[in-house]
């Protein structure tokens, strides 16, 4: 019967989920965990520092569809961990950050870089725990995995106490778990079809789509929808789902789409600050939708079972140009811009055969599309000073 101490155990544990990479800072009471990842043969990638730590495994875990993992020592080195545990918390990326703490029997007592780290972290996290036993490490792993997965994705802090971390025991003693099962939301049914009615009614339909409709996958079922003729305007995250260069992408005259159109639906997002707070949408919109099915892993997750089947019986949108505020020109679209104060601006867009409605006529010639970036080069090198010749040779 082989001894094996908590690092090695945490380790085995993060294998049993999938994991095989693990991002930190070296630092005690931890350093066990970092021996044990290389015993173990998990990929360890040591960090500066715990911020960038942080941020390296929560994009690592978006990436991989798992949670990062990001191990750290006590005290500041956990603080530093604030940071990126509220990023992945509020941006629904999987973060599990596991931190070493003060010696459980000098708690109180003034031991070294003592902090009540549960306190620090819980603001900023979905879910916090302090394992209590080095024959649990095991499950309170499991347990923090599955945390940072179900429902929406998001931070999660594990407080290791020194002395549980170096402690041996005997490993046949210790019981291992598979991967977390996390279920799959499923969307309510009449909310399928209350949606696939208001889009085979609407005039000007727009689909709004965020990160999590990436999360799951979601982008060939949507096109379905957006291939009937309905622009569509991705949220920062959520580029990619579906092309840039699709004819329906509306990006670029966001504000103008979000302000003309009838019936909006959201698929794996929510109404933040990113899409105006909502407010902008409301005002001009007798129906606005939210399909925030973008609460976890199947997150946003479902998004496929909600495309409206019923919408298929017509042509939506296929004949109705991208909507447009009175006074704009026909055959134009508009970029939205800020200025230094950091306010939305309107301005025209001419000549992207992507942007403009289909039922214009346009014109693509190459003295149409390019003459007008050709003149604002001209014009921008006409401002630029001029070296003279004695600075060039002296």
């Amino acid at each position: 019967m082989a001894q094996v101490d908590g690092g090695v155990l945490a380790a085995r544990q993060l294998k049993h989920c999938g994991i095989d990479t693990l991002f930190g800072v070296v630092a005690g009471p931890m350093i066990q965990l970092f021996s044990g990842g290389q015993r173990e043969g998990l990929q360890v990638v040591g960090c500066r520092h715990e911020v960038n730590g942080g941020f390296m495994a929560s994009a690592w875990g978006w990436q991989k569809r798992l949670p990062g993992i990001m191990i750290a020592g006590s005290g500041p080195a956990v603080t530093n961990c604030v940071t990126p545990l509220y990023v992945a918390t509020e941006s629904a990326m999987p973060l599990v950050v596991l931190g070493g703490s003060a010696f459980s029997s000098t708690t109180g007592l003034g031991g070294f870089q003592e902090l009540d780290q549960i306190a620090v972290t819980r603001p900023v996290c979905k879910w916090t725990g302090r394992v209590d036993s080095t024959e649990r490490i095991p499950e309170w792993i499991h347990l923090a995995v599955g945390k940072a997965l179900e429902g929406k994705p998001g931070g999660v802090y594990l407080d290791f106490p020194g002395d549980l971390v170096g402690k041996t025991v005997d490993d046949e003693s210790v019981r291992f778990r598979t991967a977390p099962e996390i279920s799959r939301p499923h969307p309510d049914p009449d909310v399928v079809v209350r949606v696939a009615d208001l889009l085979a009614n609407a005039e000007r339909p727009l689909i709004l789509i965020g990160k999590g409709a990436a999360w799951s996958d979601a982008g060939p079922s949507i096109a379905k929808l957006v291939d009937l003729g309905i622009p569509y305007v991705c949220a920062p995250m959520a580029r990619g789902t579906l092309p840039d260069d699709h004819p329906n992408f509306a990006n670029a005259a966001r504000s103008q789409a979000l302000a003309g159109a009838d019936v909006i639906v959201m698929f794996g997002g929510r109404f933040n600050w990113i899409f105006s707070i909502g407010q902008r949408s409301l005002a001009s919109s007798p129906f606005v939708l939210c399909g925030e099915l973008a609460r976890g892993s199947a997150s946003d997750g479902e998004t496929e079972r909600t495309t409206p089947a019923r919408s298929q019986g017509r042509r939506l949108g296929a004949d109705q140009p991208l909507p447009r505020r009175r006074g704009d020109r026909a055959g134009t679209a508009t970029r939205c811009h800020r200025d230094r104060r950091g306010r939305d601006h309107d301005g025209d867009l001419t000549g992207d055969p992507s942007l403009v409605p289909e039922s214009q006529p346009i014109e693509c010639g190459d003295d149409r599309i390019h003459g007008r970036r050709r003149s604002l080069r001209r014009r921008s090198e006409s401002r630029l000073p001029r070296p003279s010749v004695d600075r060039c040779t002296g």
